[in-house]
């Protein structure tokens, strides 16, 4: 009887899963196509994340400096998440900073 209930449960999960992917992909893209201006800026957003970590890569290195076993490949995607989430992180910064201090200014 368990062995039953598990191997629908993760059946069951299987297909809710899917659904919440479909959701979550489609409502996104109906709401992009009935507003195009927001098109525009969710393409220039998804565009600039590209470009950064574009440039994560072109920095990042596949040298492994630790005795870690992984393979050069994944020395570099874990160099490039690295980063791109330091880049990500320093523009956070600068965005909240600045909003802060334009507000003292108003």
């Amino acid at each position: 009887m368990v062995d039953f209930i598990t191997n629908y449960g993760i059946i069951l999960t299987y297909i809710l899963l899917a659904v919440a992917v479909v959701t979550a992909v489609g409502f996104p893209l109906i709401q992009l196509a009935k507003n195009p201006k927001g098109a525009k800026g969710a393409l220039i957003g998804a565009g600039l994340l590209v470009v950064v970590v574009g440039i994560s890569y072109a920095l990042s290195s596949p040298d492994n400096p630790s005795n870690i076993n992984i393979s050069p490949e994944g020395a570099k995607q874990v160099d490039t998440g690295l980063y791109a989430f330091y880049m990500l992180a320093a523009v956070a910064v600068v965005v909240t900073v600045y909003a802060e201090v334009s507000k003292l200014f108003k």
